[in-house]
């Protein structure tokens, strides 16, 4: 409370003795003098035994002391009455003003509140938007993470059979390698046994020679054997030649035997390899499947998230319209509350002009 309005309240304590007080204090002394009135005349009365003529005229002198004093009873009871209403009249201006004064803040405030109020929906909008669009773009993903999930399997089962096709090639080749190693051996076992024929042939040769010579010192008789050693002779160059051919081949059949050997050992190994990065993509393949798998559910529980975030804003949305409404409606009641303020700081200003002219 300040210092003026303190003062005020202590102008009022001592001049409000109220109307009811003040018009009891006049009653009484109305009756008061009334009595004393009537008693002075009465003990005039008798004492002295005054005729009428005299006693009109002491009740004129009386009522001429009474009047007056009627007079200037309801004089300062006007003037108390006029004093108070003024003080109070101010201090309800006062009041009235510094109530006005805070309604018009307190407006300001809810203006200001409205105002913010109508940009708090603004963002409030669109933050929908946005987690709307992050909900159709979290589906959208999720769409395309399925389908790159549904690629990645096909993928990971073709990387699979080609696995397993290569495990089954290697194997075949093998099986290849180990009968071209027999075919080896076999060529091996041919040129041995070729070697054998070879010395055979060398030595059928050599007899051949030998029984021409005999024939040829047996002279006539031994015409017919020299034909026949003759003959055999060149079955003998001609099984040389023959088997010259045989080693020569077997040596070219031994060498691309050898080149295939190394070959298939060589591709052997490069399916090994191969089979190993095949496995190596097939691991890549699954755990990329798991992180792809993954990011799925992470995108399931965004996509949750979004959704109940949505809620919320929703929720947020209608608490906005609500306190929107309330503040407009409190701005109102602020409004209608400063248009009566100010019809009763009127009345106020009026009562305390009617009571200073008065």
């Amino acid at each position: 409370m300040s210092k003026k309005n303190y003062r005020r309240r202590e102008v009022l304590n001592d001049w409000n003795f109220g109307l009811k007080q003040r018009f009891n204090i006049k009653c009484s002394i109305d009756v008061t003098v009334f009595i004393v009135i009537l008693a002075l005349f009465t003990s005039f009365s008798l004492k002295h035994g005054i005729t009428a003529h005299e006693a009109v005229l002491y009740l004129a002198i009386i009522l001429a002391l009474y009047i007056p004093s009627q007079f200037l009873t309801k004089q300062w009871i006007l003037k108390s009455i006029s004093k108070t209403l003024t003080v109070q009249s101010e201090s309800m201006t006062e009041t009235t003003s510094e109530i006005v004064e805070t309604l018009n803040s307190q407006k300001r405030v809810f203006e200001n509140l409205n105002s913010n109020a109508k940009s708090f929906s603004g963002l409030v909008d669109k933050l929908r938007v946005l987690s709307e669009e992050a909900i159709s773009t979290s589906k959208n993903t999720e769409k395309q993470v399925n389908q790159s999930i549904t690629c990645s399997q096909k993928e990971h089962e073709a990387i699979a059979m080609n696995a397993d096709k290569m495990l089954v090639l290697r194997q075949k080749i093998q099986m290849i390698a180990e009968l071209i190693l027999e075919l080896s051996e076999h060529t091996q076992q041919i040129g041995n046994t070729i070697s054998v024929v070879d010395d055979i042939a060398e030595q059928t040769n050599m007899l051949a020679l030998n029984a021409a010579v005999e024939a040829a010192r047996a002279g006539e008789h031994g015409k017919g054997f020299a034909v026949v050693a003759g003959e055999i002779r060149k079955l003998a160059d001609e099984s040389k030649q023959a088997i010259t051919k045989i080693t020569s081949l077997t040596s070219n059949i031994q060498y691309t035997t050898n080149s295939t050997v190394m070959a298939t050992e060589e591709g052997s190994k490069e399916i090994e390899s191969a089979v190993k990065d095949i496995n190596l993509v097939s691991s890549n393949s699954e755990t990329l499947l798991t992180l792809i798998q993954n990011v799925l559910e992470s995108l399931d529980v965004l996509n949750q998230n979004a959704q109940k975030q949505n809620d919320i804003i929703e929720k947020l949305n209608i608490i906005d319209q609500e306190n929107k409404s309330i503040s407009e409606d409190l701005a109102q009641l602020m409004g209608v509350n400063t248009d009566k303020l100010a019809k009763l700081n009127n009345l106020s200003n009026e009562i305390r002009n009617s009571a200073i002219e008065g």
